[in-house]
């Protein structure tokens, strides 16, 4: 991993804490370490693979989740941890309601 990847990690991490300290004032947040919140999000991007596309993915998903994380009840997620375990979980929900929205635009 180089500078740049870290930087990046590090950057998902302090965004996602900022997501869930100003969306979500009930959920107590993880006070673990940046380091370790970025590991976390290493951890996913390798997971989902070291190309653009993962990158794409995991900001994209970080820009849905500020803007919809009022809008789903489950999963609840406190920290960088749970973001990686439930990043699949997300994406569906996220089709699911662009899938929803899609449909009722039509509908209309």
């Amino acid at each position: 991993m180089n500078s740049e990847d870290s930087l990046r990690h590090l950057h998902w991490g302090d965004q996602l804490r900022t997501i869930l300290r100003s969306k979500k004032p009930s959920i107590v947040v993880g006070q673990g370490s940046r380091i370790a919140w970025a590991k976390e999000m290493k951890t996913l991007q390798n997971k989902l693979g070291k190309d653009k596309s993962s990158s794409s993915r995991i900001q994209e998903m970080l820009d849905w989740y500020k803007e919809n994380i009022n809008e789903i009840d489950k999963p609840t997620i406190a920290n960088a941890e749970q973001f990686r375990r439930c990043f699949n979980w997300l994406e569906d929900i996220r089709r699911e309601i662009e899938q929803d929205t899609r449909v009722n635009r039509i509908a209309w």
